[in-house]
């Protein structure tokens, strides 16, 4: 969306200006169906001030270790969600 290209692409900047958002993205799966990789990739164009603006930035990410994570929740907290003080 319009927002979330925004949201990445002005990083925490105020909206001033008048700048345009658009992204894409890229999803790689594997033999599975797993989702293994993805790229997200924002441009952003248009004026701030005297300044014109034209940047691209691009977020690649690689799960891996997919199957093998474990999580060990500890006693108290295993209360907590099981509803026993």
């Amino acid at each position: 969306t319009d927002e979330a290209a925004k949201a990445i692409g002005s990083r925490g900047r105020s909206g001033k200006g008048d700048l345009t958002h658009t992204g894409s993205a890229k999803i790689w799966i594997n033999g599975d169906g797993i989702i293994v990789k993805y790229q997200i990739t924002i441009k952003t164009k248009g004026q701030v001030g005297d300044r014109e603006i034209d940047n691209t930035i691009t977020r690649t990410t690689e799960i891996s270790g997919i199957g093998s994570t474990t999580v060990e929740v500890p006693e108290g907290a295993k209360k907590l969600l099981e509803g026993t003080p």
